[in-house]
Order: C-alpha cells, then sequence, then structure tokens
C-alpha cells in the first residue's frame, strides 16, 4: 500500500508544473550583518517557456523562479540594512540557469539541484550549485533548495564586499600584520 501511495504521489507531481515559492529563511541560515549598501538586483533569465531540464522532473519556467528568486534575496538584504533600489548605481543580474529534481527509491526522497549565476555590476561573477532533499515531494525541495541559494548569496563574503566596502573584514595591509603578530 505504502509503494502504491508513493506511485501515485509521483505520478501527480509529474504531471504538473513547478511553481516556484521559496521557503521562509530559517533562522541561522543567514550571517547576520548590517550595510549601507544600495543595489538594484536584475533577473537576468530570459528563459520563460516550460521546460523540463535534464533527464527528468517537472516543466520548469527559470524566469519566473528567478523572479521569486529575486524577491526573497531583496527581503534578506533589507533586512541587513542593504537599499534595493532599481535606481541604484550598484546591480546585481541573477539568472538561475538550472532547477531540475529527481526522485530515488526508498527511503522515498526527492532531490532538487539548483544552479544559478550572479553577476555584479563591478565584474563579479559567480556560480551556485544548491541541493535541497525533501521527504515529502519534489516541489518542496526545489523550494527550500531556492531558500538555500538566497542563503549562499547573501552569506558570501564577497557579495557582501560588493554591496558595501565597509563589510571588508580586514583591509590587506591590517591583514598581513595580524598574522605577522599572531604568529609571535
Amino acid at each position: 500500500m505504502r509503494y502504491f501511495i508513493i506511485a501515485v504521489s509521483l505520478l501527480l507531481s509529474s504531471c504538473a508544473s513547478y511553481e516556484p515559492k521559496p521557503d521562509p529563511m530559517k533562522e541561522g541560515l543567514v550571517a547576520p550583518f548590517q550595510s549601507s549598501g544600495t543595489v538594484n538586483v536584475v533577473n537576468g533569465q530570459d528563459q520563460s517557456k516550460l521546460q523540463i531540464e535534464r533527464y527528468g522532473g517537472v516543466p520548469v519556467n527559470l524566469r519566473a523562479t528567478t523572479e521569486e528568486t529575486i524577491k526573497l534575496l531583496e527581503q534578506q538584504l533589507s533586512q541587513n540594512g542593504v537599499v534595493v533600489d532599481p535606481g541604484a548605481s550598484k546591480a546585481m543580474t541573477l539568472s538561475v540557469q538550472e532547477l531540475y529534481q529527481f526522485p530515488i527509491a526508498p527511503p522515498y526522497t526527492d532531490i532538487c539541484i539548483v544552479r544559478a549565476g550572479l553577476t555584479t555590476s563591478s565584474g563579479l561573477e559567480k556560480l551556485y550549485s544548491v541541493k535541497n532533499l525533501s521527504g515529502v515531494d519534489i516541489f518542496h525541495a526545489c523550494d527550500f533548495a531556492l531558500t538555500k541559494l538566497v542563503a549562499e548569496i547573501v552569506n558570501d563574503s564577497a557579495v557582501r564586499d560588493f554591496l558595501d566596502e565597509s563589510l571588508l573584514r580586514y583591509p590587506a595591509s591590517l591583514a598581513s600584520g595580524l598574522s605577522k603578530r599572531t604568529a609571535l
């Protein structure tokens, strides 16, 4: 009976397209910081047709997925003092490039992998790959994978440095002085 329910849920989930709804950020996923920076976050994904990524899963609209991910990213930036402004001179362009899912046999688990690119107006280029497992279904696996993607972006020291140079942990001259002192 258990396998029958699993098979039916797989069939039902394979017929639907993925509607991105990143989960709310869980406490502790983002290391808090305070910034006075201003940034414009741009959707860099132009693929808006439903498509199935790789060898299985459900159809995905990558542009809509990127847009929903940007909403959570902007929320996290705002909570840490960053002003999100479409007219800002600093810009970050996010593009969810690939989102694919696949179930694996008992114990029933779904895996979702998200690959995304981020570029900034300063020339920074980052690629992210996030994997999430869920015992519920493919949609939950992907929703939380998008949340983990946002956490990875916000926690990235290069992104924080781009947002606000005052967040640099140690200027190069100070860092070399610290390492000399700690070596004594």
